[in-house]
């Protein structure tokens, strides 16, 4: 059976076992490739629709200030209370 590779033809009958391996393997990651990249595309829509969704419908009375981050560990916490005792400009 005749087979291109790099714009040539090749009898395929006189390749070895591991370069029919090698063409199986390129061939059935190439179609990976182009599947992941469908599924990639599709995430983007999905995203982009459901993205739209959130800031055209959240409603307004949900909005609140910045709530203040509590502090995670005692160095935190010592930061926090020097920034408190600086003076405001």
């Amino acid at each position: 059976m005749a087979i291109k590779l790099n714009d040539k033809w090749y009898d395929e009958s006189k390749f070895n076992a591991d370069i029919r391996n090698s063409i199986i393997q390129v061939n059935n990651y190439q179609k990976q490739v182009e599947k992941i990249k469908a599924d990639l595309q599709n995430c983007q829509i999905i995203i982009a629709h459901h993205a739209k969704n959130i800031k055209e419908n959240v409603p307004a009375s949900a909005e609140i200030d910045e709530p203040k981050k509590e502090p995670t560990n005692r160095l935190e916490q010592q930061a926090e209370l020097s920034s408190d005792a600086v003076a405001p400009e």
